[in-house]
């Protein structure tokens, strides 16, 4: 039976060095040919060697075979713009940096079309579309050239080989420790952050003085909101704790994952539907009330909260599959 080489325990001596470069070389190609690849190396590698070889004639073989990067690059020439070595982190950092970005740019847009709801409505998708793509267009632009640059500027020596990645128990299914924390701790500026601005009225933040004692939200609303926001930012925090413990996709995690997300996507639903949602004081404003009844003339009162309720539905649906595949691939792959 193969033994895949992300399941070797640590080894010492010769045995680790040559581990920990095959190791650094089969991760940087897809998965489906590291193995292959894995077992190949170390039959050559084998063969390259003398009998009772000593560490400086592991050392010298390694260095003769070249830097992990370059031999990855014989097995499989670059066709793609970032390597498997980078992809999973890529998708984490873009997926965290467009929400960020996008987030804050629809903010400020709907904020800059004050007082008119179309304005606003139309100021936040625009820039908050661009904010995305500019985002994202400069998180691969950054990659790329991480990925690009490689071993450059870095001679292959003996003093490199020290530089070698360890080999971990399991790369399939792991759950990034800083993604954890950075959860905890965003659950609890969430929840705090939240429950101030109730208190302190829900008033717009940057608004024109037109509006600066005036809430989006009537202020029913948004005190019977905050059990229902303490709710959801102890949802936030109980699953990522279970992450940081458990630090990695399994039957738990994936439990915690589905209930943080039905927990959230149900309260956001129910919300939603709240009849004294919306500050009437402020749809009534002389400044944007036309803006509101162009609005409810074009698309009706509640058809806009169906459409956010679908996209709320999808996106919790999207959460929730994710975290079983990504349960199911890692545990198939600790099988």
């Amino acid at each position: 039976m193969t033994e895949n080489y992300q399941n070797q325990p640590a080894k010492k001596g010769q045995e680790d060095l040559i581990e920990r470069y095959i190791y650094d070389t089969v991760r940087r190609l897809p998965e489906s040919e590291r193995t292959e690849v894995m077992l190949e190396l170390r039959a050559n590698i084998a063969d390259m060697l003398p009998e009772s070889a000593a560490m400086q004639n592991v050392q010298e073989t390694l260095i003769q075979l070249g830097s992990p990067q370059s031999l990855a690059n014989q097995y499989q020439p670059p066709r793609y713009l970032i390597s498997p070595l980078l992809y999973d982190t890529y998708i984490q950092v873009l997926k965290m940096v467009v929400a960020i970005v996008a987030t804050v740019a629809a903010v400020g847009g709907a904020v800059a079309g004050i007082p008119s709801i179309s304005n606003m409505i139309g100021g936040a998708v625009w820039t908050g579309l661009q904010g995305a793509l500019q985002a994202a267009f400069w998180t691969t632009i950054g990659f790329v050239i991480a990925e690009k640059s490689g071993y450059v500027g870095e001679e292959w020596n003996i003093a490199a080989l020290s530089n070698l990645p360890k080999i971990p128990t399991t790369t399939d299914g792991n759950i990034s420790k800083i993604s954890s924390v950075v959860g905890i701790f965003l659950s609890v500026i969430f929840t705090i952050g939240c429950i101030y601005w109730i208190l302190a009225g829900g008033t717009f933040l940057f608004a024109p003085h037109e509006f600066a004692d005036i809430s989006l939200f009537s202020q029913v609303a948004l005190m019977r909101a905050i059990p229902f926001v303490i709710i959801m930012g102890a949802a936030g925090l109980v699953s990522n704790v279970v992450f940081l413990r458990q630090a990695r996709w399994n039957v738990a995690t994936c439990f915690a994952n589905i209930v943080h997300t039905v927990v959230i996507g149900g309260i956001m639903l129910h919300m939603l539907y709240w009849g004294d949602l919306f500050n009437m004081n402020l749809l009534e404003h002389s400044l944007i009330a036309d803006s509101v009844n162009d609005v409810r003339m074009a698309v009706g009162d509640f058809q806009w909260r169906h459409v956010v309720a679908v996209i709320i539905v999808a996106s919790s649906l999207w959460g929730i599959g994710d975290g079983v595949w990504k349960t199911v691939k890692g545990v198939r792959k600790r099988a």
